[in-house]
């Protein structure tokens, strides 16, 4: 009779044994797949970051070039014919002292020149944005609009160096890079400013133009692949952008990156 009895409980027990089993055989299954989904995003993530920072290399190293160009052409050269003249001038004259004091002038500009070109070298040689810093790389960069498009450019920055890792100046350079484009092909303006804001956790790079503004919502709605590619770049760095504008009243935009 005890044993009849005690079947049901046995049949029971080793259900429920099989049901707790069964239970916990499928939560490993389900918490290793969500751990190998999970490592799959985050290899996805680092590959997309790594293939943005790729890309956003080959780009500032194409802008690199064509400054280097700016610099050799329209600096470097129209030094080295100064130069020229001045020899020549130097080799008409019949006082010797007036010739010396021309040839002393020509090799303060050679001077001038050969430091040019070993700064340049230096650029071509290494990393240009780490080699050249940040902020030198902005000053250069509005050098070279301020001398093609005759446009305004002022540069405001609190401290001499940023506290940015390498990869991060390279991001942000090129996300000042694409912002100043976009003033100098669709915001008619005459002026630019720069200004560049350090604290403790985080730095404020804004970036005016007098231009005609734009409509922010309208802009937000129908975002080009200039503002794709600012959003893609501040993932990477964990940063916020804004957008202040508005008809005829020029634009701002606002990057904040924080300090890790």
């Amino acid at each position: 009779m005890n044993h009849a009895h005690a079947m049901p409980v046995v049949i029971f027990g080793t259900l429920l044994l099989l049901m707790f089993t069964s239970v916990i055989t499928l939560f490993i299954v389900v918490h290793r797949q969500r751990q190998k989904k999970y490592a799959a995003e985050l290899e996805a993530a680092e590959y997309r970051k790594q293939n943005e920072v790729l890309r956003t290399r080959l780009e500032v190293e194409e802008r690199t070039v064509n400054l280097i160009s700016y610099e050799i052409h329209d600096n470097i050269n129209q030094v080295l014919g100064i130069v020229r003249m001045q020899l020549l001038n130097a080799m008409r004259q019949e006082s010797k002292v007036a010739a010396n004091m021309i040839i002393e002038e020509s090799c303060d500009r050679l001077k001038y020149a050969v430091t040019q070109l070993r700064e340049l070298s230096h650029i071509l040689s290494s990393k240009a944005v780490s080699k050249m810093g940040l902020v030198n790389m902005i000053k250069k960069e509005l050098a070279y609009i301020r001398s093609t498009t005759m446009l305004e450019c002022r540069f405001r920055c609190n401290e001499e160096e940023l506290p940015l890792a390498a990869e991060q100046e390279l991001l942000v350079s090129r996300m000042t890079q694409e912002a100043l484009n976009n003033i100098i092909r669709h915001a008619r303006a005459t002026a630019i400013e720069v200004a560049i804001d350090v604290s403790e956790d985080h730095i404020i790079f804004a970036i005016t133009d007098n231009g005609i503004g734009m409509d922010v919502a309208e802009l937000l709605d129908n975002e080009g692949v200039g503002f794709t590619n600012l959003r893609a770049r501040l993932e990477i760095l964990k940063g916020s952008m804004e957008i202040k504008s508005g008809k005829g009243d020029g634009t701002t935009l606002v990057f904040t990156i924080p300090v890790e």
